[in-house]
């Protein structure tokens, strides 16, 4: 294991290599429990056999579960394909806005991959721009490994809050089951910020971010010039408070792709 590329709230991202295969992995680095608390383990087991499963050409696969142990403290970790390139949320804070035939590109893609994911019954959770990879391949939407089945709790057996709160549902942040309209709500927030260079939600903490959330409906897209009115209208219908006035993934990949005139890939 060499030295990390990447962190989040609950994980550290190393790179590695598969001496067996001769290949490159990304190892992710849960934090330790001790042993007598499974419970954050059984989260992590759970979701990555969920995501395991999942072939598409928009997705990183995950490989392999494990623990490392280390006194007696255990560490969970999932061994997932190593990726080349920079994240989504790298290129907007290098370049700002993006065009908006690339913008609708990127997110034809990831909404390709969601699709591909509803169809086994798997919900991301956690939609965002750190999680969307630049290849030199094509897009690749990363972190299948914290997915869950549809219906399931959106917290953890902690108690804990799966996903980013600037780019959860409403449904979410209430603490309902989860389910692929919620996946769809931050596909309208990727496209936003991909196409304004900034989020939809302002604020730098959590308390910033759920009081903005508090005071309104979600804001509107600002003019952009060429940008067809079936995506403007796209995204007012991703981001419906009410999850059953969203569209489907897949029906976004069509309209999307009509926009750029090329389909992506739906089925896994």
């Amino acid at each position: 294991m060499e030295d990390a590329v990447g962190r989040g709230g609950s994980a550290v991202v190393h790179r590695g290599w598969d001496r067996t295969l001769k290949r490159p992995v990304a190892i992710k680095l849960f934090s330790p429990y001790r042993y007598g608390t499974e419970e954050p383990a059984v989260d992590v087991l759970r979701e990555a056999r969920a995501a395991a499963g999942l072939s598409h050409p928009n997705v990183a696969r995950v490989y392999d579960y494990g623990e490392a142990i280390e006194g007696d403290e255990r560490h969970p970790y999932l061994i997932m394909e190593f990726l080349e390139g920079d994240t989504l949320a790298d290129e907007l804070a290098r370049t700002g806005a993006l065009e908006w035939q690339r913008a609708v590109a990127i997110c034809a893609d990831t909404a390709a991959a969601l699709a591909a994911a509803h169809v086994r019954n798997l919900v991301h959770r956690d939609v965002k721009p750190r999680n969307v990879m630049l290849t030199p391949g094509g897009v690749k939407v990363l972190d299948f490994g914290i997915a869950t089945l549809a219906g399931q709790n959106s917290f953890d057996t902690q108690g804990r809050l799966w996903g980013t709160p600037a780019t959860l549902a409403p449904e979410q942040l209430r603490g309902e089951p989860t389910y692929p309209a919620a996946d769809v709500y931050a596909l309208g927030l990727l496209l936003f910020e991909c196409l304004t260079g900034s989020r939809a939600w302002p604020g730098t903490t959590v308390g910033e971010i759920l009081a903005a959330r508090a005071e309104g409906r979600t804001p509107r897209l600002p003019r952009i010039a060429g940008l067809p009115r079936e995506i403007i209208r796209l995204y007012d219908d991703c981001t419906a408070e009410e999850a059953a006035r969203r569209p489907s993934a897949a029906a976004a990949v069509e309209i999307l792709g009509r926009a750029i005139g090329r389909m992506p890939t739906v089925r896994p």
